[in-house]
């Protein structure tokens, strides 16, 4: 939902000078210095605004039964009983097949050692000995011991850190805090920023603004659907056929679907080695494609047509590039504000290629 009414009537702004130009540069400048300086204090508020745009038109439509109040608690009633069922059943699955994996891993490079290997040399007559796999195994079984402690391990890692211990604690006090004060005040937040442009510029404004919430919108709350769809159908598909590690793999292969075909190319070519060492005939390997196979019909016919739409705008190499270069300039708050400042970046570029295109330069 755009977070700005409707505009009556639109007046041409007027053209814009080097001088207001010159500020909007030093603007921009000294806002990305400001959020390179407070990235690690602007995380939970990052957090809590990603949050609170992604529930905000549900909290809208059940707002019309209830008040926004009762409507907004609501939506985080069911947010917990969400984060409470992850907690309990799909974070311990997927942390036992993580560990189950680094345990087999030793036995996964013997197989592949003694019996793919001469396998491979005798009917593609390509040598793999390159890969040095005796060194592989043994490193593997140095460390294998540990592997049953990872999720312990990891913790203790994160837990040692008195800066990394008030970070979190900040993201699980201050994140629902915030989150449900931008969401009862979330139009007057957009009212008030409304109001600071000037009245010349708003309706240009407005309407660029409402292109960027479509966009975002459709990309955010769209994508999010459609890869926990297809993580949800993997993950049962390949468990149902009885593939190790099924849950894991279906769980990265659908939420990689966000760049198109490296999520189901990573999880068919990592189900089918899978299957392939499991089995020993070919039925549960063509079964395993029949589930990734049925999962894209479905995105393609279904999921992204209805949820996502062609409009987004926004190329994968877009969205690559957009999250890497957050994550390294602002780390994890540059991540979280990588797609909405990406969609943002393709609304005004269109724009500018709209105006050059009728420019005299171009003509």
């Amino acid at each position: 939902m755009s977070p700005y009414g409707a505009v009556t009537h639109y007046v041409r702004p007027p053209a814009m000078n080097n001088k207001n130009l010159n500020y909007i540069v030093l603007a921009i400048a000294a806002l990305a210095a400001l959020l390179y300086a407070l990235g690690p204090v602007l995380t939970p508020f990052a957090v809590a605004l990603v949050l609170a745009y992604l529930c905000n038109p549900l909290v809208v439509r059940l707002a019309r039964y209830l008040t926004r109040g009762g409507a907004i608690t609501l939506v985080f009633l069911l947010l917990s009983v969400f984060m409470v069922i992850f907690a309990v059943v799909v974070a311990p699955l997927l942390t036992r097949q993580i560990e189950d994996l680094f345990m087999a891993l030793p036995e996964t490079l013997q197989t592949l050692k003694t019996h793919w290997q001469p396998l491979i040399r005798e009917r593609l007559g390509v040598d793999i000995n390159a890969l040095d796999i005796d060194t592989l195994i043994a490193t593997a079984r140095a460390n294998w011991s540990s592997a049953s402690g990872i999720a312990t391990s990891l913790f203790d890692a994160l837990t040692r850190s008195g800066k990394v211990i008030l970070t979190w604690l900040a993201l699980l006090l201050l994140v629902p805090v915030l989150m449900f004060y931008f969401l009862r005040d979330w139009s007057e937040f957009w009212q008030r920023a409304a109001n600071l442009v000037p009245r010349r510029f708003e309706p240009k404004v407005v309407g660029i603004v409402r292109e960027i919430d479509d966009v975002l919108g459709a990309f955010l709350r769209g994508q999010l659907i459609v890869m926990s769809t297809l993580a949800t159908l993997y993950s049962i598909g390949l468990t149902i056929i009885g593939l190790k590690y099924g849950i894991l793999i279906g769980v990265v292969a659908g939420f990689l679907n966000f760049i198109p075909y490296l999520g189901v190319g990573i999880g068919v070519l990592v189900a089918v080695i899978t299957a392939t060492f499991q089995f020993e005939n070919i039925g549960p390997i063509l079964a395993v494609i029949g589930v990734f196979g049925a999962g894209q019909l479905l995105d393609a016919v279904f999921l992204t047509p209805f949820l996502v739409g062609e409009r987004i705008g926004l190329h994968p190499v877009a969205v690559i590039f957009a999250v890497l270069a957050g994550g390294q300039l602002f780390g994890l708050t540059g991540v979280l504000i990588a797609l909405p400042c990406a969609a943002a970046a393709a609304v005004l570029f269109r724009h500018a290629h709209t105006r050059y295109r009728h420019s005299k330069l171009y003509r």
